[in-house]
């Protein structure tokens, strides 16, 4: 049974959770202070170690679950475990910081920040929130309890601030991951959406394909054959005999696959090329052509060029079939990836007569002054060269020749630099910057006393938000374009500069330095929201704002900006498995539907069309029980050619009940009609009136007669049109079908060619009802 594609949710969540794996990872390595080994006291360095044990542990089950279709209940209790473990480990070490000769209050803060993060990015919202609030909250009234007892260490900026700041962090990360989870839902619903219209795109390609395929099949075989026999004037010599014998057998057998059910190992799912020529192979086994297939011939095809390429490989395979004398062939396909494609037949016949002007050439394309078709030049030259394919033929090294149908699609590389993903990252970009901006203007407004010019921080203030403003702007309709990254760059060292020269000579205290925070949580969001070598551009120019190297490499901003870029890799790859899933989700849909129709008989997709007696006619000359040459049966084969001609090619099957009832009528009455134009609205009534009127002048054509015939309806008029090569003057016999039934004109165009116009107006039932009585009587 086929395992269930891991949900777009599903997938964020798991990327999240590495992010804030890797995260909490890389704050407690970096900071010394938080290594069980540099506590003040047992109790703290056990709560510590807990913390990596159950971070390990969180690791374990997060790899162990990756192929589960849901969030494993083992894998969140884990999770809440280390939260609890680093909630406490916090806590522990604030409570502990109140005895005077112990200072761990800083450090507890720290594991307060990191908790409130990793609780927002790795619990489910809304559960999230109460663990955010709950350990800001905590944290709150620590830090109070720290102001009143250690009021020469606890400045009421730390006191407000330290909190804050946790704040900030849990409340991005906890809305971050709503946001992410939230649009991946959309995005998922949107897509899913998106698959089932693609599932009817390609059910009504391949019905189009499909019929396509059988209407050349028909064309090229029954079509060509019953026209050739009807117009005569062959030449009466045994070759031609032989030819017209081989060729009535063809026929018959394309009208049988055409009217036969597919065979039963065929009604299953095939896909990539060897179900869009399945149905070739199997006449080829019935030919006694035996098939080879090598490579993944259930590879998809680029979908630029399926049609022609799948309509390039029949052609050859026909050609192998008709001209090769061929009795092995080995279809080769040689596919990397969705980029390089290659198809190659080799067959081992007489190879081609003038190949050596095809070797390693393209087909040439077919000229514009010769008319198109269904032929060699036209599917393997113009076809492939419009969708970017080629073909070329080369000499099979034993005997034969090899046909080549290639597809490559190059690469512009210096695009990828440049690129902008559809998908919106708002989710991640307006909770971090509306948070981070949120606390910064806080920061800004406590440390106010702590500069020497702070007006000028409301103007770095204002650039900042006018960049988050723009971020979030562009973030609604996808990943940040390239040049942010360049803005951003810029903003940051203006707004770090411009701190610098507010704070002037000013002694700066704790919270003087509210431009760093500001500008890491803005590269976090560059690196994880903008293309993929944004974490390069804004790490270096982190360094360099901080001109503290090697140093910061270590340091939490430096850190955290690294991490913005691993999240922003965890993310693509998200995405990129969830489109996968989902390509996935629309193939297998697409598979079924398709299973469902390859199950049905070809009957059921031409069920207009009546060929038993021309398979019967077809045979009959195939096996010598009838001779071709006579007039009789060069007759029937012109009434045969005409009705599948108007069933199958001239598009009678799309064009309503008329048209195939025409071609019905003319059948029956063995008249020669082709079907140009019909009306498909017709109410019930008025179609009966018009076949019943049309029986009547093919019972009067002869073997000799053919006609064209259109149709129109304006309002509640009708207008016929025939246009008849008679051999006799039609007013002997229109008189019987003229009382009542309608205004008819005839036109004596030329010698033998009359245009009859027939025009009525359909009143009611009952004038329907004497038309049917006037018919009668004309009898």
């Amino acid at each position: 049974m086929t395992q269930k594609k891991p949900s777009a949710a599903l997938l964020t969540r798991r990327g999240l959770l590495i992010f804030a794996l890797i995260w909490q990872a890389a704050w407690m390595v970096t900071d010394v202070s938080l290594w069980p080994s540099r506590q003040s006291n047992a109790i703290e360095s056990i709560l510590i170690l807990l913390t990596w044990v159950t971070w390990l542990f969180t690791l374990v089950a997060l790899f162990t679950s990756r192929r589960a279709n849901d969030y494993p209940r083992y894998l969140s209790s884990i999770v809440r475990i280390n939260i609890v473990a680093l909630g406490l480990s916090a806590i522990s070490l604030s409570l502990l910081s109140i005895d005077p000769t112990v200072n761990d209050w800083i450090i507890s803060a720290s594991i307060f920040n990191l908790v409130a993060g990793v609780a927002g990015v790795s619990i489910r919202n809304p559960e999230q929130w109460f663990w955010v609030f709950g350990l800001v909250i905590t944290e709150f009234l620590i830090f109070i309890a720290f102001g009143f007892s250690f009021a020469e260490e606890m400045q009421f900026s730390s006191v407000v601030l330290y909190p804050l700041y946790a704040l900030a962090i849990g409340v991005a990360a906890a809305s971050a991951q709503k946001g992410l989870v939230n649009g991946a839902d959309r995005a998922e619903l949107a897509q899913r959406l998106a698959v089932d219209r693609e599932v009817q795109v390609q059910l009504a390609h391949e019905s189009e394909r499909q019929t396509a395929a059988t209407q050349a099949r028909v064309h090229e075989t029954v079509l060509n054959t019953l026209t050739a026999i009807a117009r005569g004037g062959l030449p009466n010599t045994s070759a031609m005999e032989k030819q017209v014998t081989a060729r009535c057998s063809e026929a018959a057998l394309v009208l049988r696959d055409v009217l036969e059910p597919l065979p039963e190992h065929f009604s299953v799912t095939e896909t990539g090329l060897f179900g869009a020529i399945s149905d070739v192979i199997t006449e080829m086994g019935n030919r006694g052509i035996s098939v080879s297939l090598e490579g993944d011939t259930g590879l998809e095809i680029p979908r630029k060029c399926e049609a022609a390429i799948v309509a390039s490989v029949r052609e050859a395979l026909n050609n192998v079939m008709r001209h090769s004398q061929s009795s092995h062939v080995i279809i080769r396909v040689a596919a990397t990836n969705s980029h390089n494609y290659r198809v190659s037949i080799e067959d081992n016949g007489k190879g081609f007569v003038n190949g050596p002007s095809l070797m390693n050439n393209p087909i040439p394309a077919e000229s514009e002054d010769r008319r198109i078709g269904y032929g060699w030049s036209t599917i393997l030259g113009t076809d492939l060269q419009s969708s970017g394919a080629r073909a070329w033929v080369e000499p099979s090294p034993i005997k034969g020749s090899i046909v080549h149908i290639e597809y490559v699609r190059r690469r512009n590389w210096i695009s990828r630099f440049f690129q902008r993903s559809s998908t919106p990252t708002i989710g991640l970009v307006f909770p971090i910057l509306a948070s981070w901006m949120s606390f910064s203007a806080i920061n800004i407004a406590v440390a106010w006393n702590e500069y020497s010019l702070p007006v000028i921080n409301v103007f770095t203030f204002a650039l900042m938000i006018a960049f988050s403003v723009v971020a979030v702007w562009f973030s609604r309709s996808g990943s940040l374009p390239w040049w942010m990254i360049v803005v951003g760059v810029v903003v940051a060292f203006v707004t770090y500069e411009g701190e610098k020269l507010a704070r002037g000579t000013a002694v700066g205290g704790t919270w003087s330095e509210w431009s760093s925070e500001a500008i890491a949580a803005m590269f976090l969001v560059l690196a994880a929201a903008s293309t993929w070598w944004a974490w390069i551009a804004v790490g270096w120019a982190w360094m360099l704002i901080q001109a503290n190297f090697p140093q910061e490499l270590i340091a939490p901003g430096f850190t955290l900006i690294m991490l913005g870029g691993i999240l922003g890799l965890v993310l693509r790859r998200s995405q990129r498995a969830m489109d996968a899933s989902l390509v996935n989700a629309a193939r297998d849909g697409v598979n079924v539907s398709m299973a469902r129709y390859q199950s049905q008989s070809r009957m059921e997709r031409f069920v207009q069309l009546d060929a038993t007696e021309a398979i019967r006619l077809l045979e009959g000359i195939a096996m010598g029980l009838l001779n071709w040459r006579d007039p009789e049966v060069r007759y029937q084969c012109a009434v045969q050619e005409m009705y599948v001609r108007n069933i199958v090619i001239s598009g009678a099957a799309a064009s309503g009940p008329i048209a195939r009832g025409v071609a019905e009528l003319a059948r029956n009455q063995r008249a020669v009609v082709e079907v140009i134009e019909s009306e498909p609205s017709l109410c019930g009534q008025s179609e009966s009136l018009v076949l019943e009127f049309l029986r009547e002048i093919f019972n009067h054509m002869t073997e000799s007669d053919r006609a064209r015939f259109s149709m129109v309806q304006d309002s509640n008029q009708i207008h016929l049109q025939l246009v008849c090569q008679l051999v006799h003057d039609p007013f002997s016999w229109i008189h019987s079908i003229e009382h009542e039934s309608g205004s008819i004109e005839i036109d004596h165009d030329a010698p033998g060619i009359y245009t009859l116009m027939w025009h009525r107006v359909i009143d009611s039932e009952l004038d329907g009802q004497r038309f049917q009585e006037s018919l009668m009587r004309g009898r």
